[in-house]
């Protein structure tokens, strides 16, 4: 497309948006301009902008082709649609990307405010800002970018920075001083500048505020307390009034220290008395003033009450503007707001949690409050069915307090744990106990050395019945959830996925902080390095039994909200270089005697380099093959056979429909399955291949060590790992017959 066509194209999405959006400049002489999202009935229709002066969002579909694309970089409008979800109340659990009226919920409380993030469908979502600057100099931008997002991955860097163009045809350009890397800081991000004098006396001026999708989990960043003003003439000469506050009137929950900030819509001087505050239990309140200009902070002197209802008054005579004629505010203005209220401090989470499973037997326990907290005496108690009363050490506090235990627990136990409410107090206002005692409980991690007991292996069909129903049945953890809180020694599903479970398995050994990949041998920064891209810097988690062969793009939950357990399995997941698990798609595992594509390894840990290739011959498909290096050719073999015995077909026990997967030696049965399509019978192969790696490639104590980790998790164990002699009964028919064979020594 032609840079002429291009711009044509933004110009009719902006004509065809008109419809659903207030597209008028706001003329700066008339006053200046405000925007805080406290008045939630702006937007009330999903994707309408009418009610919102001068301002609309829109998605940015198109705008950029990778994940991670500096901002700056963007300079063209496009043709995208205006976009916004209206009256969401969780905006971290909004998956999609593009823009939010963020209304009320935990991320954002009583202080609405629009947000955005980026996905793979809005490249680059912006919020846009129609001003006209007829007349007017000397113009100050303020707003607040805000981390409202909870669930992000850490190392994910949401940026966004400020553009502006005069006119409607121009490409964007970035205001000096606006980019911010990564504004979810778990906080507020202020920006403030001043337009160059290109944007002065200008009867159109657009600005906007754009990020784009990034690498990881994207964040939602709320964009507020939008303020612009200028040294005006002509025009009408109004008299100043307020922008906005903060608090915002009617708010609640705020902190009892807080200090109060006015905005008005030009620069004024204020007068003595200016400002009142009363409040329904501290009476009338001092207040220190600074600030010059346009905005004005209070500073209470002392601590509000803990759930007052405070009322903020401000005298209209005593508030005069400076240019032209002095104009004093026409009407006194109030607002009101109240204080934080003195709650009853509760328990917020717990690690382990609340019946918890294959918790280690050397796990602390962790309990988190509400707010700070003192405890005393004998506040906590923790007992075992087993091992019986465990006494401890304490640290940490006043929020969090970590208990760790002296001894132990010991396997397969039951262990509850007690907090004394009366014991434990909050730290303002008047001291509350926790309003009830709090119990919760969690079971100990099993043992491998009676995993197998009274197994057949009187035959392979008989082996193969005893290991499905051992293995069958475990518990799937979401492929991604966007947070790295997991508790790796008591891990939960609410807390963990499979990234925190695939950096275990695959940690490298010398440096923790570190994983070790499959098919490159290289070593990756965790999180920070993860990617959905292909790069030789990056790494991605490899199914080696490709779900496109059985139950296609099942990344998600079902109705029900349970993670689809073979997409999700760790036991087949591996942490894999980025291009390397491209270029092995789909293709069979076999030997590539005479091929000439190459996956090169690095030396690490005495192992791979450049002698040590990966191999394999296009296409992907069943016509294709991908040769593992040889220091990995018994561990994906091991997966493979144990997504054989452990997919069966039938239901787990969650009632969720499995697939029966095959190992087979006949490449025309493996053929892929539609993307969300759970397969009746699947297929992998090459299956003499994969016994051949197996064997020639026997188990080693990182991979005895990544099926504890699994189990630890899933509650389940590879076999083939802990019994590397169960491959020969099953598939090769040669079996000897009793309870077990211990042939490597593992029980």
């Amino acid at each position: 497309m032609s840079f002429l066509r291009f711009i044509s194209a933004g110009s009719l999405a902006l004509a065809a948006s008109a419809a659903h959006a207030d597209a008028t400049y706001h003329p700066l002489a008339n006053g200046g301009f405000s925007q805080d999202w406290s008045n939630t009935g702006l937007i009330t229709t999903d994707n309408i902008w009418t009610g919102v002066p001068s301002i609309e969002g829109y998605r940015g579909d198109g705008l950029t082709g990778s994940a991670g694309t500096d901002p700056r970089t963007i300079v063209a409008f496009g043709a995208t649609p205006l976009d916004v979800k209206a009256n969401v109340t969780n905006a971290t659990a909004f998956m999609s990307g593009g823009l939010i009226e963020a209304e009320s919920g935990d991320d954002v409380g009583t202080n609405p405010t629009i947000a955005f993030q980026g996905s793979g469908t809005a490249d680059a979502p912006f919020l846009l800002l129609r001003l006209n600057t007829t007349g007017c100099t000397n113009i100050q931008v303020g707003y607040l970018l805000r981390d409202i997002d909870t669930g992000e991955t850490i190392g994910t860097s949401q940026q966004v920075v400020v553009q502006g163009r005069l006119g409607e045809s121009a490409n964007l350009t970035e205001i000096p001083g606006t980019y911010v890397a990564a504004a979810n800081n778990n906080g507020t991000t202020t920006g403030a500048f001043t337009l160059a004098m290109a944007y002065e006396n200008q009867a159109q001026v657009q600005l906007r505020w754009l990020t784009t999708n990034a690498p990881n989990t994207d964040a939602m960043i709320g964009i507020d307390d939008i303020t612009v003003i200028g040294t005006c003439t002509g025009g009408v000469d109004n008299p100043p009034t307020v922008l906005s506050t903060t608090p915002a009137n009617n708010a609640t929950g705020v902190a009892p220290d807080a200090n109060i900030l006015v905005q008005f819509s030009e620069a004024v001087t204020t007068d003595t008395n200016w400002f009142a505050l009363t409040c329904a239990q501290s009476g009338p309140v001092l207040v220190a003033e600074t600030g010059v200009g346009s905005t004005r902070t209070l500073n209470p002197v002392g601590t509000l009450t803990l759930g007052e209802v405070c009322t903020a008054g401000i005298i209209a005579a005593q508030v005069i503007d400076i240019d032209g004629t002095p104009q004093a505010m026409v009407n006194d203005y109030s607002f009101q707001f109240t204080v934080r209220a003195d709650t009853v401090p509760t328990v917020t989470n717990t690690s382990p949690g609340s019946n918890a499973t294959n918790v280690s037997l050397s796990s602390n326990i962790s309990v988190s409050f509400s707010e700070p907290v003192t405890v005393s005496g004998n506040w906590y108690s923790v007992n075992c069915a087993t091992s019986g009363a465990h006494p401890a050490t304490v640290s940490g506090g006043p929020t969090t307090y970590v208990i760790d235990p002296t001894t132990n627990f010991v396997n397969v136990e039951l262990c509850t744990v007690v907090l004394t409410g009366s014991l434990i107090l909050d730290q303002d206002g008047t001291p509350n106990p926790v309003g009830s005692d709090y119990t919760f409980s969690f079971t100990t991690i099993g043992t491998s050395l009676d995993y197998y007991q009274g197994v057949d292996t009187s035959s392979p069909a008989a082996l193969r019945t005893f290991l499905h129903n051992l293995i069958d049945d475990h518990t799937a953890y979401r492929y991604s959830i966007g947070t790295n809180t997991c508790d790796e020694q008591s891990p939960t599903t609410q807390a963990c996925d499979v990234w925190d479970i695939v950096e275990l398995t695959e940690q490298d050994p010398t440096e923790s902080n570190k994983v070790l990949d499959v098919y490159r041998n290289r070593k990756y920064v965790k999180i920070t390095d993860r990617s959905g891209n292909t790069g030789p810097t990056t790494y991605n988690r490899e199914h080696t039994w490709p779900n496109s062969l059985g139950f296609g793009d099942l990344g998600g939950v079902d109705v029900n909200g349970n993670p689809f357990s073979p997409y999700t399995d760790a036991h087949m997941l591996y942490a894999s270089a980025s291009d390397h698990n491209s270029d092995r798609g789909n293709k069979p595992y076999d030997d590539c005697a005479g091929c000439t594509s190459v996956n090169a390894t690095d030396l690490n840990h005495g192992r791979g380099g450049p002698s040590f290739p990966n191999l394999f011959r296009l296409p992907d498909g069943n016509q294709g093959s991908y040769e593992v290096w040889v220091g990995r050719k018994g561990d994906v073999a091991r997966a493979i056979l144990y997504m054989d015995v452990r997919y069966a077909g039938g239901t787990h026990a969650n009632g969720q429909v499995e697939p029966d997967l095959i190992a087979t030696n006949n490449r025309a049965q493996i053929v892929g399955t539609g993307n969300g399509v759970i397969a009746a019978m699947a297929y992998m192969g090459i299956l003499d291949t994969i016994i051949a790696w197996h064997f020639a490639d026997l188990p080693d104590m990182g991979e005895v060590n990544r099926n504890d980790i699994v189990f630890r998790f899933q509650g389940n164990r590879n076999p083939f790992i802990d019994h590397p002699e169960y491959v020969a009964c099953i598939f090769q028919n040669t079996c000897v017959a009793g309870e077990d064979l211990f042939a490597n020594g593992f029980e």
